[in-house]
């Protein structure tokens, strides 16, 4: 018999696969480690004896100081290169900083040395607030047993274990891992790990278990798994399929494998997918499949196989209900005032100022236990996470939190300061103390705990954890002429606390007098000025420096003379369920930077009713001397607007400018305003100053568009037709076939046009009744307390209504039950939302309020409605 090609590849194919799905004993695997690591300690010039196994990403994590630094021995770089090959995981964490805590009296020269770890990317204000809630976690389960076995917790039809022999497991039985199983058809299956983690099979699913150090690792050959992973502490749970691998802590997700690829999806938590070299990061209602061009398999289908569905279903609307309580907790109020600016150092670049949220936190825990206590689907599911070892953990996480919270004042600000060339300098972070003289001997305290804790839990801190508290000005001069040490110091002067990665920036702050003022550079004038409105959390930029690297490059042109190089700091700031956002230029704006008129009454928004899903308006510029400035913009560039135009004007006849530009204003609207089935209804509304001379340049252009469509040998062809409608012109352009259709009129300056006469005659009508958008109710409450009534633009949008629409047109065209359910969540998610801006001589100020177009739809679809979301029939 003869083999061809293509069976001799399938042969290979299948040979290879029976290899790598060879389970390999522990004694085998022990032996070859071994050997594999005496050869690498024979090869080394360096080696030293008695050298450690290196087991599990936790071991090769605490070879990443030793990396960083280059000191690795050369056995343990080629392992330590390997491993990274293969492990997105430890990729990652080779990139992050690690983080810890030690203190150094008032006056002591003396400084414990810290542990190589990385600062510099280091959230200083976090190690204020949250010093603790983080430290409890560290190390947590270090000296954990590696795994060896699981347990056949629910098989209501048995399994089948593989290999040499063919052998039944019934529930209760305790498999070992390197065993590969099969649930029948018909009937899954529930195991459960020795960590609490649970592995549900769907029916014909074959699986291996496998650990490497601290990890396990789920081998999924084909089928359909649900797995619930506890925390992992020092190891990570991995599913592994010929085409993908996921990495994950302490979540609920999905992975199917077959004919067709693999495909992963989240119901809670975060995953990470390592899928051909491609890291994805999964949350709560992502999905992503291997094969090319697949389509979104909806979560629903992904769980329905589940015995335990209902129980999965439960769970999120339990998660769902828990994050809106949390989110109706009342914000803090807003601060007037701020002593935190002013001690800021003369270069300050960056600015962000938050408010002291422990007890915030707090009451977010609180009703976390008062949800968990009352529900028993969050309950099953806590326990199932090992919720009464991690809950005490985080218990006292929370408390030393609030701890610290209740010690500092109501704001922390943190300061980045940039060198002239626009490179990083430092970084500071500001807080005052409530009682500064019990301060060191409570932080001293904390630490203390924290330290003894993480001994107990087998973290490696025999160095003590690196932060420095420094109470005496002159203990700095002896840190700033050491080496340069890793950590977080913290300096205390009376009631004010600094905190920064560089004793140096601290030793420069000390040597400056805290009481001489200086003259305030625009960015902390404009941030004083916000504070006198009242603030929650506020942040600014001085973009000066760092827009002046872009204009030192060759090709900045275009940018400068388009006047967004003049920018001179950004302000963003919230006050509650409010925002704004300022760009402030060093001059007058000018060219595309001016093209946002300054605030004024707008006419044509009287065109849009209170019934709009959605509507934005704008007042610019005349469009001639936008155009203008576009031919300023790309001078010297090959192309121009106004070599287009002249050539427009030599093929159509038309001037542009003259006929059509000229003719119009500067005001804009357009609005999604009425029934969206079967045509959707919208209205395009322009401001006009000479509608004749308007009219003529359409006319002229229907006719040149005709006549070039029959040099091309084409039937179509567009029409102009009019009748008068209670006194007034309506005019309709539409093709002959009907393919295209729309309608306008000219009415006290606007130019007014609409997918349909109904559409058009109705924006009419309400305009004269004065039923407009901007006088109803809904749009008042939106509107900002703080702001003018004129704008120079805004957005509103009110998906709600639109969504009801979308549910009843699809009643009607037979939609399925659950695309209707879908339709019916995002009504009720999806809120009015109002965002606007105002152009001022030197300004941009924008803001809003209520949800945003683009956070109503994600928050529907990754809320109540992820689960229930189905293709459904097309609605014609």
């Amino acid at each position: 018999m003869s083999i061809n090609d293509k069976d001799f590849d399938t042969l290979l194919d299948r040979a290879g696969n029976a290899i790598r799905q060879d389970a390999i004993g522990p004694a085998e695997e022990a032996a070859a480690r071994d050997r594999v690591w005496a050869k690498l300690q024979a090869a080394s010039a360096q080696q030293r004896p008695s050298a450690p196994m290196i087991e599990g990403c936790h071991a090769f994590q605490e070879l990443m100081p030793a990396a960083l630094g280059g000191s690795l021995r050369p056995g343990e770089k080629v392992l330590f290169d390997d491993h990274l090959s293969g492990c997105s995981t430890c990729r990652r964490a080779y990139s992050r900083a690690k983080t810890g805590l030690t203190v150094v009296d008032g006056g002591e020269a003396a400084v414990r040395t810290a542990s190589a770890t990385n600062w510099r990317s280091l959230a200083a204000a976090a190690a204020i607030v949250v010093l603790a809630g983080v430290g409890a976690w560290v190390g947590r389960d270090l000296l954990k047993a590696t795994p060896d076995h699981a347990i056949v917790t629910e098989a209501p039809g048995g399994m089948i274990r593989l290999g040499a022999d063919i052998r039944p497991v019934s529930q209760g039985s305790s498999l070992s891992y390197g065993q590969t199983i099969r649930t029948p058809k018909d009937h899954g299956a529930l195991l459960t790990l020795q960590d609490g983690s649970r592995i549900e099979l769907r029916e014909r699913t074959e699986l291996a278990l496998s650990t490497r150090g601290h990890d396990t690792d789920i081998q999924l050959t084909r089928g359909n798994i649900i797995v619930e992973a506890s925390k992992q502490g020092s190891g990570h749970l991995w599913v592994t399929t010929d085409d993908a691998r996921v990495a994950v802590v302490g979540t609920v997700f999905t992975v199917t494998h077959g004919l067709g690829g693999s495909r992963v999806s989240v119901l809670e938590g975060r995953v990470e997918v390592d899928e051909h070299n491609t890291d994805h990061v999964l949350l709560p209602g992502d999905q992503v499949s291997t094969a090319a061009g697949s389509e979104r398999v909806p979560l629903r289908d992904e769980i329905e196989w589940s015995a335990h569905r209902a129980t999965h279903e439960a769970l999120l609307a339990e998660l769902q209900q828990l994050a809106k309580d949390i989110d109706a907790i009342p914000a803090k109020a807003s601060r007037t005032s701020t002593r935190l600016l002013d001690l800021m150092p003369a270069n300050l670049a960056f600015f962000g100022s938050v408010p002291n949220i422990a007890d915030t936190v707090s009451e977010a825990h609180r009703l976390f236990l008062s949800r968990l206590a009352s529900s028993p689907a969050l309950a099953q599911w806590w326990q199932q996470h090992d919720g009464g070892r991690v809950g005490a953990d985080l218990d006292a996480s929370i408390a030393r939190m609030r701890a610290f919270g209740d010690r500092i004042g109501d704001e922390i600000a943190i300061g980045a300061m940039l060198k002239p060339d626009g490179s990083f300098d430092t970084l500071l972070v500001l807080t005052t103390l409530k009682q500064p003289q019990e301060f060191p001997a409570f932080l001293k305290q904390q630490l203390s705990e924290l330290d003894a804790k993480l001994k107990q839990q087998g973290a490696s801190v025999e160095d003590g954890l690196p932060v420095h508290l420094v109470t005496d000005p002159s203990a700095l001069s002896s840190l700033t002429s050491t080496a340069r040490r890793e950590g977080l110091y913290l300096l205390q002067q009376d009631d004010l606390l600094i905190a920064s990665p560089s004793p140096a920036a601290l030793a420069a702050f000390a040597s400056h007098d805290l009481a001489a003022t200086t003259a305030p550079s625009p960015l902390k004038s404009a941030l004083t000025s916000r504070y006198e409105r009242g603030v929650n959390w506020i942040g600014g930029a001085d973009l000066s420096v760092l827009l002046n690297r872009v204009r030192q490059q060759a090709n900045s042109e275009p940018l400068q003379n388009s006047g967004v190089l003049d920018a001179s700091h950004l302000i963003v700031e919230s006050r509650g369920k409010e925002y704004e956002a300022t760009l402030a230029f060093a001059g007058p704006r000018h060219h595309m930077a001016a093209w946002l008129a300054e605030p004024a009454a707008m006419g044509a928004v009287d065109f849009i009713s209170p019934n709009a899903y959605f509507a934005a308006t704008a007042v610019f510029k005349d469009p001639a001397s936008m155009l203008a400035d576009l031919d300023t913009i790309a001078a010297g560039q090959a192309e121009s607007a106004t070599k287009f135009l002249d050539e427009f004007q030599r093929a159509a006849g038309v001037d542009l400018r003259q006929d059509l530009l000229a003719a119009l204003g500067g005001e804009v609207a357009f609005a999604v305003d009425g029934p969206v089935a079967p045509v959707p209804a919208w209205k395009l509304v322009l401001e006009t100053y000479d509608s004749e001379r308007l009219q003529r340049a359409i006319e002229a252009l229907v006719k040149s568009a005709n006549q070039e469509l029959e040099s091309r040998g084409q039937t179509l062809r567009m029409s102009i037709s009019s009748q008068t409608v209670g006194g007034r012109r309506i005019y309709a352009l539409a093709t002959a076939d009907g393919s295209f259709g729309i309608s306008y009129t000219f009415i006290d300056g606007y130019w007014v046009i609409a997918s349909q006469q109904p559409v058009l005659q109705r924006a009419i009508d309400d305009r004269a009744s004065g039923l407009a958008l901007v006088h109803s109710g809904q749009f008042e409450a939106l509107w900002p307390k703080n702001s003018r009534r004129d704008v120079s633009a805004f957005v509103y949008s009110n998906l709600g209504p639109l969504m009801q629409s979308m549910q009843s047109a699809g009643s009607a065209a037979g939609l399925g039950a659950d695309a209707k359910k879908t339709l019916g969540a995002l009504a009720s998610q999806s809120g009015p939302s109002l965002q606007w801006a105002t152009g001022q001589p030197q300004s941009i100020t924008m803001g809003g309020t209520g949800p945003s177009l683009a956070g109503s739809m994600l928050s529907s679809f990754l809320g109540a409605g992820v689960l229930n979301e189905s293709p459904g029939p097309e609605v014609d």
